[in-house]
């Protein structure tokens, strides 16, 4: 639905007031009075007006700064202020001037007052779009939840996409980092160009660099040919670096450096090549203890989390927990071979009360081992492999313990392995004969 073509004017300056609200009308527009901010504050806290407002900057110079921030941050209005042609150059008046998303003073023409409400209403509406936004599309998938904290993030993904503002994505392991990160990529205008993913803390001290920045020819034994890095390589696109936290302290000089010039060096090349790249970064660890301990450096730190994204774990977010298992039920089951229809009830109860230590990583290896191994229209509690919390408040025994622990290592086992036997055995150091005695045995594969 579009916005009203509505606009909000407070002002306890009667004169005004009607200068401002005939200029309004002329234009098309519907107007809507206040005396001042806490008036208006009453009546809009029950009402879903989102639209475009009109202050008089003389009126608030007496209102407490703070009130006047909380006011004008708390609406999802665009915000446009009126001032006297004295007051323009007052201190008090350009830190207001700050909050407002345009000035103008009175009289003002009727052809630049309506283009500056045409501009505003532009911004109102986009403003509006990003707040109703409750999921985002990568790789395909619409990932959707229930939980205003999860939507909060979904719009920050839309709001920071097409900004070369650096982004943090700071979460447990299996909390969907990297997915976040493509997700800013696929929105952004720069979703044509490459999405380089590097794991900061995969590649040994000796070659990363080389990774990172490229080599020349004969730069060091082995370097047979000239290779362009990833940074280089994401030139145009988006640049992920994974797990930041574990990068060498003697490389994120290097990084930093980049950071500031734009520019990189190959290995054994005095040549600057410029390299228009966005960074997102993510990390699981905590950086201000690892900056304590002087494995991170600080100077790289305010370089990187310019926007930053908390992704909360798993376990906080038991509402999405449905959501999220019958999104990737939906996903796994148009890709593999799978005879169940979904999860039974009790299935969605266990994963509920289930803590998620690996995250949604975690949910999407169990799922994807029931789909596989399943045999039952429904996807029972047993085929995810988990201890059943809902019956089993004591801990298990160690039997149970090695049990459950032996199940899951011939689930993981198979699925690496595309449900091969011989393979899957070979790789767990067993005959045939014995993993396929110990998959019947925990009821991985049934019996003839």
């Amino acid at each position: 639905m579009p916005l009203p073509r509505r606009v909000v004017v407070i002002t306890d300056d009667m004169a005004q007031r009607a200068i401002l609200v005939d200029s309004i009308r002329s234009q098309g527009w519907s107007a809507e009075c206040y005396d001042s901010i806490y008036a208006a504050d009453n009546v809009m806290l029950f009402s879903s007006l989102d639209s475009i407002g009109i202050l008089c900057i003389q009126e608030l110079q007496s209102i407490p700064l703070k009130d006047l921030e909380n006011f004008i941050c708390s609406k999802s209005i665009i915000w446009l202020g009126v001032v006297l042609d004295v007051q323009a150059e007052w201190p008090s008046t350009a830190h207001i001037a700050r909050l407002l998303d345009g000035v103008f003073s009175l009289p003002i023409d009727s052809s630049l007052l309506g283009e500056l409400l045409a501009n505003a209403y532009r911004k109102a509406s986009i403003k509006k779009t990003i707040h109703n936004i409750d999921s985002i599309h990568v790789d395909g998938i619409t990932l959707k939840s229930c939980m205003p904290e999860f939507k909060r993030i979904f719009r920050l993904v839309h709001r920071v996409s097409n900004s070369k503002a650096p982004v943090m994505i700071l979460g447990e392991s299996g909390t969907g980092k990297e997915l976040i990160a493509r997700a800013i990529h696929d929105q952004s205008s720069r979703c044509m160009g490459p999405f380089i993913a590097v794991n900061c803390g995969g590649f040994s001290n000796d070659l990363i660099q080389s990774e990172l920045f490229g080599h020349e020819k004969g730069a060091f034994t082995g370097a047979t040919s000239q290779q362009v890095g990833h940074i280089e390589a994401a030139s145009g696109g988006t640049l992920f670096l994974d797990e930041i936290g574990d990068l060498n302290v003697n490389l994120q000089v290097n990084l930093l450096r980049f950071l500031e010039s734009n520019s990189i060096q190959r290995l054994s090349s005095s040549q600057e090549i410029a390299v228009d790249v966005r960074i997102v970064s993510a990390t699981h660890i905590d950086l201000d203890a690892a900056i304590e301990r002087g494995s991170f450096r600080l100077d790289l730190l305010h370089r990187l989390n310019t926007v930053v994204i908390h992704l909360p774990p798993l376990r906080h977010r038991k509402a999405d927990i449905e959501l999220l298992a019958n999104q990737v039920f939906e996903n796994l089951s148009s890709r593999y071979p799978c005879r169940a229809r979904g999860f039974h009830r009790d299935t969605i109860a266990l994963m509920k009360s289930y803590h998620w230590p690996g995250n949604v990583r975690e949910m999407l290896n169990r799922i994807k081992s029931a789909i596989v191994l399943s045999d039952s229209d429904l996807i029972m509690p047993d085929a995810l492999g988990i201890c059943n919390t809902l019956e089993n408040s004591t801990p298990p025994s160690l039997n149970e313990a090695r049990g459950a622990a032996e199940r899951q290592l011939i689930i993981n086992t198979l699925i690496k392995n595309d449900n091969n036997i011989a393979r899957s055995a070979k790789e767990m150091g067993v005959s045939r004969v014995t993993f396929y005695r110990l998959a019947k045995k925990h009821n991985i594969i049934k019996g003839e």
